[in-house]
């Protein structure tokens, strides 16, 4: 009887091990590997990004599609590069018969953030300012425990670039970063018919208001279409504008003696067509004639002998040229004064920088306005042809001065990253990567930023 008592007992264990040895699976998790990596909605670098995730960060797995993991972070369900992360496998003990009960709360959990992205607060066009309800610190990434760019004080007024979730990014004359959606409160300016059905005591006013503004359009019509087009020269580095004011985006910056043809004038601005589409430039930034850029002001340029007008020809060509190269040589010394200054992400100010802002920072300094952001300056200047993968033609069609543009680490399809060339192969730049301030890398081939240069703008 004890003997089969015994070997009852042994066999309970023995289908007790068996058991719990099927209910043991791999559970995996994945690390980010890279500086900051972008979680996105989907598998494709077009999709939507839900969240910034820091380098060292760990993310639940949860399956594989191509080249990209399907994963959990936080309260986020989303896709993230194989290239940039790592996927580690960890033994943890998991009850086999719920796995389809895991499956359907996978689910009904992707359907709810599915359900929540779409409800996702996306920022109109009407959306201009925010104020900060209180004293409040501005993050690198959208993360909690993210690094902090600076506090702002209550009641400070930003601007309103996005919001992603439960986060908002904005931006202020120095620096641009993430803050909580529930520390900024939103000025919105409404469309006027959101209001047709509103009617009181200033309809009449509204009304004549409005009578003024089509008689306004109309004489600008009528001036526009009256307008003969003509040819102008900028008489200065010149902003070419979306919109006929001083606030409006700037599609290009052109340089003096650029040829722009005229086609309409609105009030102290005239319209001109570029490549980038019809724009805006102020009137007294335009001249009939060239500018003479040499010191002989009174020499008549037309002349029957025509080496004479080649020489006066030469002449301004080449002032025009140690112009330009002694406004180079000066950015460029200016521009190394800030090695070893910080890389912050969203800096502009000599406390911090980003790529585009450091750009910005010191060509402001000269006078040349550009805006933030590497993508919109590589629209500025003209084009600078230099093939990548030969040494000489990098050294001899590239200037001091001139912009260098890098494609996107993280997805190599776009650009991503700007600097300066400062010669020799060289160029100067607020580094995201090993170093994380300003300093100067080589664009040569061989090197590691070749591989990733893809353009160049001249500015000046």
């Amino acid at each position: 009887m004890k003997l089969i008592k015994k070997l009852l007992f042994i066999i309970l264990i023995t289908i007790a091990v068996v058991f719990i040895s099927k209910n043991i699976v791999k559970a995996s998790t994945v690390e980010v590997t890279t500086d900051i990596l972008k979680l996105r909605e989907k598998p494709s670098t077009e999709s939507s990004v839900l969240a910034l995730i820091a380098k060292g960060e760990k993310c639940e797995f949860i399956s594989e599609e191509d080249d990209w993991y399907k994963v959990k972070y936080e309260d986020y369900t989303g896709y993230i590069s194989k290239e940039y992360s790592k996927k580690n496998d960890e033994n943890s003990k998991v009850n086999a018969n719920n796995s389809n009960k895991t499956e359907s709360e996978e689910q009904k959990n992707n359907n709810a953030e599915n359900s929540k992205n779409n409800e996702t607060e996306k920022i109109d066009q009407s959306v201009l300012k925010g104020k900060m309800k209180k004293e409040s610190n501005v993050k690198i990434v959208p993360l909690i425990n993210s690094s902090t760019i600076k506090k702002l004080n209550s009641n400070t007024e930003v601007t309103v670039i996005e919001q992603i979730n439960n986060w908002t990014y904005i931006q202020t004359d120095e620096i641009s970063g993430w803050i909580k959606n529930t520390e900024i409160s939103i000025e919105e300016i409404k469309d006027n018919s959101d209001n047709k059905n509103n009617t009181d005591k200033k309809d009449t006013e509204t009304a004549e208001e409005t009578k003024e503004q089509n008689n306004s359009n109309e004489d600008d019509n009528k001036n526009n279409s009256e307008f003969e087009e003509k040819t102008m020269y900028a008489n200065d580095y010149v902003n070419i504008r979306k919109e006929p004011n001083t606030t409006s985006d700037i599609l290009m910056l052109v340089e003096i003696n650029t040829e722009l043809k005229v086609i309409g004038e609105e009030g102290d601005w005239y319209k001109v067509s570029t490549s980038e589409g019809d724009a805006y430039v102020s009137k007294d930034l335009l001249s009939n004639k060239k500018v003479n850029l040499t010191n002989r002001g009174s020499v008549d340029r037309i002349s029957a002998n025509e080496e004479e007008i080649k020489s006066e020809s030469d002449t301004i060509e080449t002032e025009e040229k140690e112009t330009s190269s002694n406004t180079a040589s000066q950015i460029v010394t200016y521009a190394k004064k800030f090695l070893g200054v910080p890389y912050v992400y969203g800096g502009a100010s000599s406390s911090g920088f980003d790529c585009s802002g450091f750009t910005m920072y010191v060509y402001k300094h000269f006078g040349i306005s550009m805006g933030h952001g590497a993508q919109m300056q590589s629209k500025l200047g003209k084009a600078v042809s230099a093939d990548k993968n030969s040494k000489s033609s990098l050294l001899n069609n590239l200037e001091i001065g001139d912009l260098v543009f890098f494609l996107d680490y993280e997805t190599m399809d776009e650009i991503g990253h700007c600097g300066i060339y400062i010669g020799d192969g060289d160029f100067i730049h607020a580094s995201s990567g090993s170093g994380y301030c300003v300093k100067i890398n080589s664009l040569l081939p061989g090197e590691y930023y070749n591989t990733r240069y893809c353009a160049a703008r001249r500015i000046i």
